[in-house]
């Protein structure tokens, strides 16, 4: 489990770092054949928010264990906040950029993401974690 979590970690600093790039490339004007393309494709945008914003919040979830708050009888998870405030900041700043738009799909999108694999990464953690629990010493069965 911990070599899960120190990959997930990596991963979620490097897919958050292009996304920034990317996020500071559009904020920008700058050309960029990627964001171009995507341009063409129809709701292509939606889709990259779906699954950026999922991924980072699944690589998240991982790194961090699922921690969560206890909000009445409902788990919280801290990486899906997380990665939502940051997506709804993000949005919000293009309120005051010339050269982006405010888009409640945009927001939307990230949310099912986020809900989406913030679910699959629970449910790898409790497949790990039962794995783990089933074998004496916490060493995971020989396949």
């Amino acid at each position: 489990m911990q070599s899960l979590v120190v990959l997930a970690r990596a991963l979620f600093v490097l897919l958050a770092l292009v996304v920034c790039v990317f996020i500071w490339i559009a904020d920008n004007g700058i050309s960029n054949a990627a964001l171009d393309w995507l341009r063409g494709v129809r709701h292509g945008d939606k889709y990259v928010h779906f699954l950026v914003y999922g991924a980072l919040a699944f690589f998240l979830h991982i790194a961090l264990r699922g921690h969560g708050w206890r909000l009445w009888r409902l788990h919280v998870p801290v990486a899906a906040v997380a990665v939502l405030a940051f997506g709804l900041a993000e949005e919000i700043t293009q309120l005051a950029l010339p050269r982006r738009q405010f888009s409640l799909m945009d927001l939307a999108s990230n949310l099912a993401g986020v809900l989406v694999f913030t679910l699959l990464a629970q449910l790898l953690l409790w497949w790990m974690r039962r794995g783990e629990a089933a074998t004496p010493g916490g060493e995971a069965r020989p396949g």
